[in-house]
């Protein structure tokens, strides 16, 4: 909150309140489209809240990052408020991965998302976080569950393609503000594992193939989860729209739920075309 304050956040276009992997860690690609779509004009808040590596949390300690996102973001909610209405940032809210799980531990559901910022971007989300289960599960009939669809798609929206406009704009329906994204490959393990795929077929295994998942797939009993078990334990190593790689992903997701205008569609290439060059610059 001092460092809000010492930077001048509050006189910022937007305000990102960011629930980071335990560590602390953010995704540049992530900052950096956010950077660039506003020319600078943004702050972005986080901390750390563990000494623990991601999968170590993940694995072991699921009361922490809710915790810690609703203590993050109830204090910046808080000094928000007091600032003039006329003149404060738009704030919005992100988590990736473990981040994602945390993040939506701030809120009770939805309608607070609605009531109390200007729009949310979940990436890759935990299958064990309680508002994406409760969202997934209330879909509307014959919306899969890899892309569910809620509501006629008037406040959330899925998407599960490397071009994530492709799946955020295809219902051609009104998209209310604030707006609400989740991205989810079909191919990441980290979404689509859970501890009951020991016994259980999910519904995702069920429906037609996602479109970087294997047709062929089936479900097999403790087979199944020790495939998604191993699938989950390399699933950052892999190219740029598939398993938990999500950075040119984010030009289009955030560019929705902050309502960007005057971008072309040879911007986002541009863009996207960015990220990937600092993407293997800083590997």
């Amino acid at each position: 909150m001092a460092e809000l304050d010492r930077t001048n956040a509050w006189d910022r276009d937007v305000l990102m309140v960011a629930t980071a992997t335990g560590t602390g860690w953010i995704d540049p690609a992530m900052s950096n489209t956010l950077e660039f779509q506003h020319a600078g004009d943004t702050a972005i808040a986080s901390m750390q809240y563990s000494f623990l590596p991601s999968w170590v949390s993940f694995l072991s300690d699921r009361d922490t990052p809710p915790a810690a996102g609703k203590a993050l973001f109830e204090a910046v909610y808080a000094a928000w408020l007091e600032k003039p209405e006329a003149s404060r940032p738009k704030i919005y809210v992100y988590g990736l991965s473990l981040g994602s799980y945390g993040m939506q531990g701030a809120f009770s559901g939805l309608q607070d998302i609605n009531e109390r910022s200007n729009g949310a971007l979940f990436v890759g989300t935990p299958n064990f976080t309680p508002m994406w289960r409760q969202t997934t599960d209330s879909r509307d009939p014959g919306s899969p569950e890899i892309t569910p669809v809620i509501n006629g798609g008037h406040q959330v929206r899925f998407s599960t393609k490397a071009n994530a406009a492709d799946d955020l704009w295809n219902l051609k329906k009104d998209w209310r503000s604030p707006r609400v994204v989740y991205l989810q490959h079909a191919s990441d393990a980290v979404t689509w594992w859970s501890m009951d795929l020991l016994w259980n077929s999910p519904d995702w295994l069920n429906e037609p193939a996602g479109p970087d998942r294997r047709v062929n797939m089936v479900w097999t009993p403790i087979v199944t989860f020790l495939q998604v078990t191993f699938d989950m334990l390399v699933s950052g190593g892999v190219p740029y729209g598939h398993g938990h790689m999500y950075r040119l992903e984010y030009a289009d997701a955030l560019g929705a739920i902050t309502e960007v205008t005057g971008w072309s569609e040879s911007d986002y290439n541009l863009l996207r075309n960015r990220i990937a060059e600092f993407d293997k610059s800083a590997s």
